[in-house]
């Protein structure tokens, strides 16, 4: 009953809450209820590849979803491809952040396909 209520959220913020991967399969499993979110805040919640797989999973549910920022995390190449798969689904991203984690070069192809999927107008790579 409470989760049909999730609908109604536009903004989630869940900076420096350490959600982790399991904290992500969590909000994964909820994604199919937060059709309007338009901006989360994942920073600083020690997010790994696992947890991108989740996000990646439940990225169909967030076609509305303008802002996304996941600095401060551990997310690697293989969370980036999860990104990078979904971002089909991710229409109306404009801002994404992704500062201070552990990408590499084999990110840059996940970053093409966001960056070619998406109308992005900002992209934060720092560190």
């Amino acid at each position: 009953a409470a989760a049909e209520h999730l609908s109604y959220l536009t903004v989630i913020n869940l900076s420096e809450n350490n959600i982790g991967d399991e904290g992500m399969k969590s909000l994964g499993a909820a994604a199919e209820h937060l059709s309007n979110l338009s901006y989360i805040d994942l920073s600083h919640n020690n997010i790994g590849d696992e947890g991108m797989k989740s996000l990646g999973a439940a990225a169909e549910h967030l076609s509305n979803l303008t802002d996304i920022d996941l600095s401060l995390n551990k997310i690697g190449d293989e969370g980036m491809k999860s990104l990078g798969a979904a971002a089909e689904h991710l229409s109306n991203l404009t801002d994404i952040v992704l500062q201070n984690n552990n990408l590499g070069d084999d990110s840059l192809e996940s970053l093409m396909l966001i960056i070619n999927k998406c109308p992005l107008e900002w992209l934060w790579l720092v560190n």
